[in-house]
């Protein structure tokens, strides 16, 4: 008789993290440490990545003085500022509308923009004005720059959205930073902080030989997918999101279904959203049921949505969702696992 001999469990190689707590750092979008770092990237012939949540150059434009805030006129979104040469165009990356952006407040006429959340291009601009020297090259899903002096293994940065772990390895690739890492977590889904703690493990992982330094600009140091990168727990970080997700009965502890309604006047969606309520209300057991209310972004691409979630098991949803009322006008639209509650596209 041969008797097979247990599986033997590989700990995970520590990651190398280097967090910058932005509450006491100095600096924007580049904190002085970050610079410094990537100084030092250049100095000894390294390479680096540079990663954003977001391509363009910020994700909104607000006046200082007054909060005035570009928002686009389909969607309730802040309008992206992109920057080309002085001049600049805000853009809608949802329903795709432009317009240029402003040379003075639309509302108090004030030449004092304030632009929150950089994009690639703005990380990019940062880091010619302070590393001038540091070969600089852009990698995004639209716009991929000719990285041959990269992949030769000249020294430089690669800025870029998440469509770089789609692309090629760097040889001498050293160090990882997120400037603005919280961006990642800033999410209307409990599957954020998982696919955050998913991209963080991704990123150590860039070199089948050696692992990067990661460097994460954060305002939140003590989250637990970073205690968990700095400890090497996979698993442990894994049974307390597990652990929450049951207490507040979220999935895969319970299944879920999602009902969007949308149509491009309000009432009409709103009346709508308020009879599936009506329907469902008698039959659901308490819990069940949340809703009904505006979706995260009330209005998208012209529609306004509304949204109902059916929290249960699989026997019990079947029974929920039996014989919904027609609705007249509206589009229904039933997801049954929802991955999202956005309805974003990729930014």
């Amino acid at each position: 008789e041969v008797r097979a001999e247990p599986a033997l469990a590989l700990p995970l190689p520590s990651a190398r993290l280097h967090l910058l707590d932005m509450r006491q750092e100095r600096g924007w979008p580049l904190s002085g440490a970050a610079l410094a770092l990537l100084q030092q990237t250049l100095e000894r012939n390294r390479q680096a990545i540079v990663l954003s949540a977001r391509r363009g150059y910020s994700a909104v434009l607000r006046c200082k003085q007054c909060d005035w805030k570009a928002m686009c006129p389909n969607c309730t979104l802040p309008l992206r500022f992109h920057k080309s040469g002085r001049a600049g165009f805000l853009q809608c990356h949802q329903c795709g509308h432009e317009q240029k952006a402003p040379d003075l407040c639309p509302a108090c006429q004030s030449d004092v923009f304030d632009p929150r959340g950089p994009g690639v291009d703005w990380l990019l601009e940062a880091l010619g004005q302070r590393i001038p020297a540091l070969p600089r090259y852009r990698y995004t899903a639209e716009a991929k720059d000719d990285l041959r002096p990269l992949l030769e293994g000249q020294p430089g940065v690669l800025v870029g959205t998440t469509a770089i772990l789609r692309g090629p390895v760097l040889p001498e690739l050293a160090l990882v930073l997120l400037p603005f890492a919280d961006g990642f977590i800033l999410e209307s889904d409990f599957r954020a902080a998982e696919r955050y703690h998913r991209l963080l493990w991704q990123l150590t992982d860039l070199h089948p030989h050696r692992r990067p330094l990661l460097v994460l600009q954060t305002f939140e140091p003590a989250h637990a997918a970073h205690k968990a990168l700095q400890t090497a727990d996979l698993q442990g970080f894994m049974e307390s999101e597990l652990a929450l997700r049951r207490t507040l009965g979220y999935p895969p502890a319970t299944r879920m279904v999602k009902l969007e309604v949308a149509h491009p006047k309000e009432p009409v969606a709103r009346d709508a959203i308020y009879r599936l309520a009506e329907a469902l209300r008698p039959k659901a057991e308490p819990g069940e049921l949340l809703g009904p209310a505006p979706a995260p972004v009330a209005r998208l691409r012209g529609q306004y949505v509304f949204h109902l979630l059916l929290k249960s098991s699989e026997p019990r949803l079947q029974v929920l969702m039996e014989n919904l009322p027609p609705l007249r006008g509206a589009r229904l639209r039933l997801d049954p696992d929802p991955q999202s509650f956005v309805g974003l596209l990729e930014d």
